[in-house]
């Protein structure tokens, strides 16, 4: 697993320093989604303090150049990392991993939705 996580850890340094910043973090994600084979797997990796940030800064940078939704934290994408992983272990043929993949980049994407007022 070390080695899996050096290796991601210069491809999130090297894709950071693309001009395209979105289509970075979406190459970022679905690398992650698919080479991962289960959630806790995935959840093991981003454990990685030097791989959690170099994901953090192909966000930053994508939110800065207003290519992923900005409400998005690190934590937030972590999250739908593990999420996705689950989602695509679930789904019965590559048709429908093929979905999941898109359906996640693209709630990347998304504009920032309002957020109902906190109740007391």
């Amino acid at each position: 697993m070390a080695g899996r996580q050096a290796r991601l850890r210069a491809e999130a340094s090297k894709l950071a320093t693309q001009r395209n910043t979105g289509k970075a973090l979406d190459e970022f994600f679905t690398r992650l989604i698919r080479e991962h084979p289960d959630d806790a797997t995935v959840a093991a990796s981003l454990k990685d303090s030097a791989l959690r940030e170099a994901f953090a800064v192909l966000l930053v940078r994508a939110q800065e150049r207003g290519t992923v939704r900005p409400d998005l934290t690190i934590d937030d994408l972590i999250s739908m990392t593990i999420g996705a992983v689950a989602a695509l272990k679930q789904a019965d043929n590559a048709a429908a991993r093929e979905r999941a993949v898109t359906a996640f980049r693209d709630v990347l994407h998304l504009r920032q939705a309002k957020r109902p007022a906190k109740r007391r």
